[in-house]
């Protein structure tokens, strides 16, 4: 898993990982409590009492409370939500650049050597990278205090193999071996299929068969790896298949592999079939990313402390990526001993994780916050920008005032401060933690700045946060000032309008984008273009989506009136996890 703080998937069946950023921001919604109260008044004797055309109306209303209180309602026309609405969109996506600039290629500066189970054909190197912290197990800390974060890479190490399981993927039909369940860094779909979990083979592709042929193919280069990582009973413990694809996923936020002692990523695609790709960054910032090619057969090896992530621009990226335990014992626990040996070396990135792991009492640490809290506030004070974020919102959590701008004393001092630390060393979840409690504390202006600075690192969910800023008058005065001050440089200009901002998180695939457009279109009377954005935010599996076009196929609402169309998109909104699908249903049973 990741060091940051996503939700777990389901039940512990797979693995986990988190943004680099630690926990993300947090947010708001009261449409969970709008539509439990609405269930309240139906369970009272109200609406499920009717019966027939009566009922349906009567939860239509119901519904038309939760989704569209407050606006006005319009005649709409009915169909099916695509015709002209859905070319509009077609066309606003084809439209939607994703303005960045070109990710500078990682400079090594070390010498190439030869790989000798290739048969002369391979070659690797070694990159490394700066590190939080003096000193260090983990990613090469070294005695002077010049700790790096260090990673390898193979090329050509398993190429033949590569092109064999790289074949067998092209040979599915429909794809639908990549499983859409919430990926742990950012809760979007993953589509990821997993070979191995905990050791054991798992049916990924269709076959169980798959994670035995990873076993067997990684033996060429795991002796490699336990030489490098002095490692001897390191052990291939879980591995997965991930797709990257226009109208799926295009990006793996940066992040950091929990689960793994150590990572390895198989190139399954060759460089020229997609712009972007695998990327690792130095600092917070991702003005330091560093884009690294690979092509099918490449393998890249690193340890937990290495942050990186994936940005896909064009085309279509497979990888193959195993996750190694320091045992097989450690892999069969599902423990990471690794992390209190390297915490108690001084290692920043360890102290974080184990605040991690403390605080959810995982991966065999107990359930403790005031450990958790301590292993912050160490790797914090060692420059972590991530500890900083988490140490402020376990500070936040502390917290008996609800002033915005409270303080906590000589046990770790200010949320707000610890947040701004993090913002300026260009953190993005402590831009967005910060920007969300000075927007409460009515600090618009500032609040949309730091949304900015997120959104500008390519965060769709600041990118949302923005656009629904820029809804409220200071927050567009304050991007308007921004971009007067930009005009004569030589940087393009940002989004100016919310719904520019949304368009640039859906081309990213962001769920609540599509249906943040939806809400937009909705707020001027074009249901039937919302129903063609809730459509597609729906069918790229965001469940706030499904729930919101089922809500007009109640209503007749830019589609026609359907209760089995309704229940079939709550069905599937409920398998994503909202409770509100379940309580719908319910309602649409007891008629």
């Amino acid at each position: 898993m990741a060091a940051g703080g996503g939700p777990q998937k389901g039940g512990g069946a797979r693995p986990r990982k988190a943004a680099a950023g630690g926990e993300p921001p947090k947010t708001r919604d009261a449409r969970g409590d709008a539509a439990a109260a609405c269930a309240q008044r139906n369970d009272r004797g109200g609406h499920l009492k009717l019966r027939g055309g009566a009922a349906l109306l009567a939860i239509a209303g119901c519904l038309l409370f939760v989704t569209w209180q407050g606006s006005a309602t319009a005649t709409l026309k009915k169909g099916d939500g695509r015709g002209a609405a859905s070319s509009s969109v077609d066309d606003l996506l084809a439209g939607q650049q994703m303005h960045h600039q070109e990710m500078p290629l990682f400079a090594f500066d070390s010498l190439l050597a030869p790989l000798p189970w290739t048969a002369g054909g391979g070659v690797w190197r070694t990159g490394v990278v700066p590190k939080p912290g003096g000193s260090g197990a983990a990613g090469g800390g070294r005695a002077d205090g010049d700790a790096r974060r260090s990673f390898a890479l193979l090329r050509g190490a398993i190429r033949p193999w590569a092109r064999e399981l790289r074949s067998s993927l092209e040979g599915l039909a429909d794809g639908s071996a990549f499983g859409i369940h919430a990926d742990e860094v950012d809760g979007l779909p993953a589509y990821e299929s997993y070979l191995l979990l905990r050791g054991q083979p798992s049916a990924g592709l269709g076959a169980s068969s798959g994670g035995t042929r990873v076993v067997e193919a990684l033996e060429e280069i795991m002796p490699f790896l336990r030489g490098q990582y002095t490692c001897e009973a390191c052990v291939a413990c879980t591995a997965f298949l991930r797709r990257y694809r226009q109208g799926e996923r295009l990006l793996n936020p940066n992040h950091f592999d929990m689960e793994a002692f150590v990572t390895i990523v198989v190139a399954l695609s060759d460089s020229s079939e997609h712009g972007g790709g695998l990327y690792v960054q130095s600092n917070a910032s991702a003005q330091s990313r560093r884009l690294l090619t690979m092509d099918t057969g490449d393998v890249l090896m690193h340890q937990y402390d290495l942050n990186h992530g994936v940005a896909v621009s064009s085309g279509m990226r497979y990888s193959l990526v195993v996750w190694v335990a320091s045992n097989r014992r450690a892999c069969a626990d599902g423990h990471s001993p690794w992390y209190a040996d390297d915490a108690a070396r001084g290692d920043a990135d360890a102290q974080w994780n184990l605040g991690h792991l403390h605080k959810r009492g995982e991966r065999g640490y107990a359930l403790n916050s005031e450990a958790a809290f301590e292993w912050y506030r160490k790797s914090a004070l060692q420059g972590h920008p991530g500890a900083m974020n988490n140490l402020a919102l376990m500070l936040e959590e502390r917290s008996a005032s609800d002033d915005v701008g409270a303080s906590f004393g000589a046990d770790g001092g200010n949320a707000d401060a610890w947040f701004r630390r993090s913002a300026e060393l260009g953190e993005a979840n402590g831009q967005m933690n910060l920007a969300r409690r000075l927007a409460a504390a009515g600090s618009v202006a500032e609040a949309t700045r730091l949304y900015a600075k997120a959104a500008s690192q390519g965060f769709p969910k600041a990118m949302v946060a923005l656009g629904a800023l820029l809804e409220d008058e200071a927050g567009g005065a304050a991007v308007a000032a921004s971009a007067a001050d930009r005009a004569s440089g030589s940087m393009a200009l940002p989004p100016s309008t919310p719904e520019e901002w949304y368009l640039r998180a859906a081309t990213l695939g962001h769920g609540p984008a599509f249906r943040a457009l939806g809400r937009l279109h909705e707020s001027k009377g074009a249901a039937d273009v919302a129903s063609d954005w809730h459509r597609r935010g729906g069918e790229q599996g965001d469940g706030d989506c499904m729930i919101a076009l089922a809500k007009q196929h109640l209503q007749g609402a830019g589609v026609d009136i359907s209760v089995e169309a309704a229940k079939a998109w709550l069905r599937r909104a409920a398998a994503t996890g909202p409770p509100e699908a379940e309580q719908l249903l319910t309602l649409l049973s007891e008629m």
